[in-house]
C-alpha cells in the first residue's frame, strides 16, 4: 500500500513520513483509475479492477503491469468520507510492444 500525492504538491510540502517511511517521487507515466469510496476491502478493491480493466478494454488501451491501490485519507478519515483508487500504468496499442500484460 502507499499514499499518493498529487503532483501539486512538491515532495517537500507532503506530510513528514512516520519511521522507517520514505517519499519518492515517481516519473510521470499513463495511468488509468477508477475512484471508489469508503474503507477498503478485497471486495471493493477486486470490483474496482474489474470496472477500470473492462473500461481500458473498452477504450481500446493496453495494461502494462499489476493493478494498484492508491490512498489519499489518513486513517481517522470517516469513511464515507475516504477517496480509493484502483490504478494501473496503460498504453496506447503498439506503444512498449512485447510488454503488455494483457489483462
Amino acid at each position: 500500500l502507499h499514499p499518493l500525492v498529487r503532483a501539486e504538491r512538491a515532495v517537500p510540502d507532503a506530510p513528514d513520513p512516520a519511521e522507517n517511511v520514505d517519499i519518492v517521487s515517481v516519473p510521470p507515466r499513463m495511468m488509468a483509475s477508477i475512484r471508489f469510496s469508503r474503507v477498503l476491502s478485497q471486495a471493493r478493491f477486486n470490483a474496482a479492477s474489474e470496472r477500470l480493466k473492462a473500461w481500458i478494454r473498452e477504450a481500446g488501451l493496453r495494461i502494462f503491469g499489476p493493478v494498484e491501490y492508491g490512498y489519499y485519507n489518513d486513517p481517522f478519515e470517516p469513511a464515507f468520507l475516504r477517496w480509493n483508487e484502483v490504478l494501473v500504468l496503460v498504453a496506447l496499442p503498439g506503444d512498449f510492444a512485447g510488454s503488455a500484460t494483457g489483462s
